[in-house]
């Protein structure tokens, strides 16, 4: 084997490593986030200028969990597709080990 097939083989490795690497990537997730019950709050009512005091709370809340599960979608999508490009080029390496071989 000549030395352009061994860095392509380092090259085809290399990428199949990259591959597996962002194909599990794609499978993590941020968890949601909960906000805790203020204490007493089924017992007690507090209004302020006429809104509930936990409202802003709830409301960044399901804003927050919005974009994570945005930013889950996002970035699974975005790994799979690297894995995929990746996978292609590793096949590209080995193809190239091949060429170089029969010629």
């Amino acid at each position: 084997m000549d030395q352009i097939a061994i860095i392509w083989l380092i090259f085809g490795f290399l990428f199949l490593a990259l591959a597996i690497f962002h194909f599990y990537q794609s499978s993590k997730k941020i968890n949601k986030i909960e906000i805790a019950e203020r204490p007493l709050s089924g017992m007690v009512k507090i209004d302020i200028g006429g809104s509930d005091i936990d409202q802003p709370a709830k409301d960044l809340n399901k804003h927050l969990n919005t974009y994570i599960a945005d930013m889950n979608s996002s970035n699974k999508w975005m790994n799979i597709v690297a894995g995929i490009g990746y996978i292609l080029a590793s096949a590209t390496a080995f193809f190239s080990i091949y060429l170089s071989i029969i010629s």
